[in-house]
């Protein structure tokens, strides 16, 4: 008898193990494409955020409208805590800055013109919560694109060109619904571009040199779909790259600052044929290019403003400025990038203390200003 109930127990043991497991994977299966993700560093015209291990948000650079979030206006030349238990965090050319804590909430503080944090237009100088159940924001200069928990993609602010997505070209107070079933959204001054569950790139908004890749240089009001088998899209002025899951680089809008000649690429009017195979990210700004490799190397070329982004000469092909990076993000003429072992480096442009060693000098060489920085997952 004892056998038989200590068999019983074993039986009753796998029976609760194998239904656990199936759960799980019923989950994650169903869930395979939501992008819990975060960005752990952002950077703007002249201020950067990072967000440490332990979930505390830390800021410095210039502070004219509070972007930092500290409640003063003051420039900072060393990084300062600003709140705590943040998975999420990002910022705007405009000054305004955002981020998403662990409980799924968003919050805002900095410049407020377009009214996007409400305050009644006035500049907020701490952080002030705006909206719970969100997955992802994206900013630019006066709009912002929100997704929800359940996949739900909401936009507020200006809409001259129809990078709401609403169909209209109205300006919005209040975020209006966009689309469904969205894990992952980008947006420029003029344009936005967003990732559904499928893995399908949708893009809107203003389209005079192709920066949608659309085959066309018409604006659209609502979302357009534009190809599939995409990983993650990023957006810059007038232009946008996509990866697709394998790897491949597509790149599409303005040609402000291809490489001539360069062994990758060379950018067109509308959607190019694929390029380069192991690309983990990009970053695009007005005057320069940075793309992070899958081994780690991180590869420049443009303008070289203040001749402190890699050495003191404009490249119009790539170069390798460091290695052993796994993410980055850039201001107007700053850099920021995270290598293997959770640390920070930052260089370049240095005018208001946006590198956060202390000083007002120009680096082009990367500084070590952090440890223990959280891991992004994208």
């Amino acid at each position: 008898m004892k056998i038989l109930q200590k068999y019983k127990l074993i039986f009753l043991f796998l029976l609760l193990f194998v239904i656990t497991t199936i759960i799980v994977l019923i989950f994650v299966i169903r869930n395979r494409n939501i992008d819990f993700g975060h960005n752990t560093i952002a950077a703007s015209w002249g201020h950067s955020l990072v967000i440490q291990e332990d979930g505390s948000l830390w800021a410095w650079g210039t502070n004219w409208d509070g972007e930092l979030g500290d409640g003063t206006n003051e420039a900072r030349l060393t990084p300062v805590m600003i709140m705590e238990n943040v998975r999420h965090v990002v910022s705007g050319e405009s000054g305004l800055s955002m981020a998403i804590t662990n409980d799924n909430t968003l919050w805002g503080w900095g410049s407020n013109r377009a009214g996007l944090i409400g305050n009644d237009f006035r500049n907020q100088f701490t952080p002030i919560q705006i909206m719970e159940n969100v997955l992802d924001v994206a900013i630019s200069n006066r709009h912002i694109l929100i997704i929800t928990m359940d996949g739900e993609l909401f936009g507020a602010g200006e809409n001259w060109a129809g990078q709401l997505g609403d169909g209209t070209n109205i300006d919005r107070s209040e975020p209006v619904h966009i689309k469904s079933d969205v894990r992952f959204v980008s947006t420029a001054d003029g344009h936005s571009v967003a990732i559904t569950n499928d893995n399908t790139l949708w893009a809107w908004g203003i389209n005079n040199l192709g920066q949608l890749g659309d085959g066309t240089n018409e604006a659209r009001y609502a979302p357009v779909r534009i190809m599939d088998n995409v990983a993650t899209v990023r957006t810059g002025w007038l232009r946008t790259a996509a990866i697709t899951m394998d790897g491949v680089l597509w790149l599409w809008g303005l040609n402000s600052d291809a490489p001539v000649q360069s062994t990758l690429w060379q950018l067109e009017n509308s959607a190019n044929p694929p390029f380069l195979g192991n690309v983990a990210d990009i970053i695009l700004r007005p005057q320069y290019t940075l793309i992070l490799t899958t081994d780690g190397r991180l590869l420049a070329w443009g303008e070289n403003r203040f001749d402190t982004l890699w050495d003191t000469q404009n490249h119009s092909s790539e170069v390798e400025i460091k290695t052993d990076v796994i993410a980055i993000t850039a201001g107007y003429a700053h850099i920021l990038a995270i290598t293997s072992d959770g640390s920070l480096w930052v260089w370049g442009w240095n005018e208001y203390g946006q590198i956060g060693d202390g000083t007002t000098e120009n680096k082009n060489t990367p500084v070590r200003i952090m440890d223990n920085v959280a891991i992004p997952s994208r």
